[in-house]
């Protein structure tokens, strides 16, 4: 479910007052209209319920494919047959001069078959909510039983319900102590499965069902179409419909999610690798701290497998000082609050393992509180490292890393690594950039922790003040790769949610759009929107294969299976996949590479590799145009600047080429050129294909002119098979 913080629950509260207040307000409205002319009041009262009527059953027969429960296709469906018959009897009744030749029997007759078709579904549908019920035979049979109730009743073969002068008759007061007796065993039924319902609707069907006995009871009483009871039984009719629509319509409306996730559940397995296969650990607890969830990479963390892992409870993976802190967090959980942390577990060793967490409270739709989930990185080698760091500063005179003891005023010892960053020595003067510093952790006799760039690099400074010594330390630590690494990544995250944002954007309102006017777009619409759906699910996809490949390069875990491969038969398996692609614009492909060339390498990378730049050039070539392949072997020249022994892989198309100033661009990751945005695409195949390349220390070069077409280079160089395979 997706997760709503507990401040969300005061807006919902207000939001229903104020749809409760308009529904007082309106009750009064139309009383007033009853007291100035009772059949205007009748038919406002009778559309109201036909209008709701219709939306229930649209929200309950377009999710019949996303509910295990039957219990809303039942109601929706039935609710179909109820307005038409709720309409029929508002067209029949009294004053309303339309059936000239039937009495006021007609509209009563007809509310009666209403209500006990009503009270029929519902206790139907209690009995089936956990029974699958075929949606034709539903809509079959209801045709079958109305086309039935409609002869009987307009040919007089059913009951008659009211006697002109003499008013309801004992069959019509009857029925309706019975439809009431139908509708209270619903609830009783519903009572015994209410833990099918979300809390909320439950109450508030219960409410409806309830308001409509009272209906019912009212109408027991009437003599007149038009006196009192009649009047009350139409209000509760209208609160009873009222309340069918916050539970049905309105919640279904406002929390559209809900049925998403059921259509998401269908694609889970095709998705679940993602989760599974993700390189941070990913831990779920419900509310009583037990383990719902693990993928793989959370099991290998603590050394357990995943079976081993699930309903286990939190706090058996670490000591009880772990177990304390845990509990606080616990609490600020439950509070919704959402942070990053450090913390310890127990390996199942008994090691301990270091580990950073982003973890987030879950709750359900009404805001209660259903556990929480981590982000879970194990920092273990890097915490090792700053312990051996720590280690070394006790030998200030050997540590690599700058350390100053100082006064207040003078340098009372410093070590190479600090003589050579700050010019300074023994009785040297305080750098100028540490005198502020340093007099506030003297004066506050306080821990410092500054950051400081000096030729180009950053320097992690912590000023420590020695109590009762009159000097203070200073460690330093060179975080200038760290914080390019954080640069790079806050790009980088940046720029992923960027690619995502519009993929996504076109998701969610393609969905809600067929979700809200399913029963206004035509085929074709359908069609169209399906198509971008699938489109821009397979462009996710791609992207995030593209981020993981990049992912495993970045971290040093991209593995190599090296062994000895022809590129000719590698390249003819790439031009047999995409020569249904290419004949889409007649791309005719000349390829000259000798099946006498060998290499060593990663045969599938090397694949990835040529696929890329074919595909570039199938996908930026004009309609009828020629892609050429070619190899040089033992190549010597300007491509080649080391003068190694190797292969020079040319791949030219006659294409829109690349303008002179893009060039320097086209392998940074995400970019792609403002002239080719509606050519589908993630800007990260370039980049790939670079990097994979220098796996196999070769090197890419291009050359393009810009309208004419581009020319990509790849030299692959001779490897020693020894160096790979000892």
């Amino acid at each position: 479910m997706f997760p709503q913080e507990p401040e969300l629950k005061k807006s919902i509260l207000w939001r229903d007052l104020i749809e409760y207040f308009i529904l007082i307000i309106g009750i009064l409205l139309i009383f007033l209209i009853s007291i100035y002319n009772y059949l205007l009041f009748h038919s406002i009262a009778e559309v109201i319920s036909i209008v709701i009527s219709g939306g229930i059953f649209f929200i309950g027969w377009n999710s019949r494919k996303y509910m295990d429960s039957s219990f809303f296709l039942i109601v929706g469906t039935s609710f179909l047959f109820i307005s038409v018959i709720d309409l029929l009897h508002t067209l029949s009744y009294s004053g309303m001069n339309i059936f000239i030749d039937y009495d006021i029997n007609l509209p009563t007759s007809l509310w009666i078959a209403a209500r006990y078709w009503q009270s029929l579904s519902y206790i139907i549908a209690s009995i089936a909510i956990n029974k699958k019920v075929n949606p034709s035979y539903l809509m079959g049979s209801g045709v079958i039983i109305i086309s039935i109730l409609f002869y009987t009743i307009f040919t007089g073969l059913f009951p008659t319900c009211y006697i002109e002068d003499l008013g309801l008759t004992p069959f019509k007061i009857i029925s309706e102590y019975v439809i009431n007796s139908i509708l209270l065993a619903s609830i009783v039924i519903l009572y015994k499965f209410r833990n099918n319902f979300n809390r909320k609707i439950f109450f508030l069907i219960v409410i409806s069902i309830t308001a409509t006995i009272g209906s019912e009871l009212a109408f027991t009483f009437y003599v007149s179409v038009s006196d009192f009871s009649n009047l009350i039984g139409h209000i509760l009719k209208i609160v009873a419909f009222f309340f069918i629509y916050k539970a049905i319509i309105e919640i279904g409306l406002t929390n559209p999610f809900g049925l998403l996730l059921k259509s998401i559940k269908k694609s889970e397995e095709k998705y679940r690798k993602l989760v599974e296969d993700s390189l941070e650990g990913i831990w779920v607890i419900n509310d009583e701290t037990n383990t719902t969830f693990v993928n793989q990479s959370m099991a290998d963390i603590l050394g357990y497998e995943i079976d081993e892992m699930i309903e286990t409870n939190l706090y058996e993976f670490m000591d009880e000082y772990g177990k304390k802190l845990a509990e606080t967090n616990f609490e600020r959980r439950r509070q919704g609050i959402k942070e990053d942390h450090e913390f310890e577990f127990l390996h199942k060793s008994g090691r301990k393992i270091f580990a950073t967490l982003t973890t987030s409270p879950i709750f359900d739709e009404d805001g209660n509180f259903e556990g929480a989930m981590a982000f879970v990185t194990d920092v273990t080698e890097q915490k090792i490292a700053q312990e051996k760091i720590a280690d070394m500063a006790r030998f200030p005179l050997e540590n690599p890393n700058p350390i100053i003891r100082l006064s207040n005023k003078y340098v009372l010892l410093a070590n190479k690594a600090s003589q050579d960053l700050f010019r300074i020595g023994k009785g040297s003067k305080i750098p100028e950039d540490l005198i502020i510093p340093v007099n506030e952790a003297f004066s506050r006799n306080k821990n410092i922790e500054m950051e400081l760039e000096i030729k180009d690099l950053i320097y992690n400074l912590f000023i420590v003040p020695i109590k009762g010594k009159g000097y203070a330390n200073i460690y330093g630590m060179d975080i200038t790769a760290r914080k390019e690494a954080e640069d790079n990544l806050g790009r980088f995250v940046s720029t992923v949610s960027h690619e995502l944002r519009t993929p996504v954007s076109v998701l969610t309102l393609s969905i809600e759009f067929l979700n809200n006017h399913s029963d206004n777009i035509t085929p074709e619409i359908e069609k169209k929107l399906r198509e971008g759906i699938s489109r821009n699910i397979y462009l996710l996809k791609d992207l995030i294969e593209d981020i993981l490949t990049l992912s495993r390069i970045d971290e040093g875990k991209a593995k190599m299976e090296w062994k000895e491969y022809k590129p000719s038969l590698v390249l003819k398996d790439i031009l047999t996949l995409m020569e249904a692609i290419g004949s889409e614009k007649n791309i005719t492909f000349k390829v000259d590479v000798s099946e006498d060339i060998k290499l060593f390498g990663d045969s599938k990378k090397v694949d990835q590799i040529f696929r890329i730049f074919i595909d570039n050039a199938i996908k930026y070539s004009r309609e009828s145009n020629i892609v050429e392949i070619r190899a040089i072997d033992h190549y010597k020249g300007k491509h080649n600047p080391n003068a190694k022994d190797g292969v020079l892989f040319q791949f030219e198309d006659n294409g829109i080429g690349i303008s002179e100033k893009e060039i320097p661009s086209i392998f940074q990751r995400f970019y792609r050129s403002e002239r080719v945005t509606d050519i589908p695409g993630t800007g990260l195949g370039l980049p790939i294909a670079k990097e994979l390349i220098e796996l196999h220390n070769g090197e890419v070069f291009v050359e393009s002119k810009y309208a004419k077409g581009t020319i990509f280079y790849v030299f692959l160089p001779r490897i020693e098979k020894e160096i790979y395979t000892n």
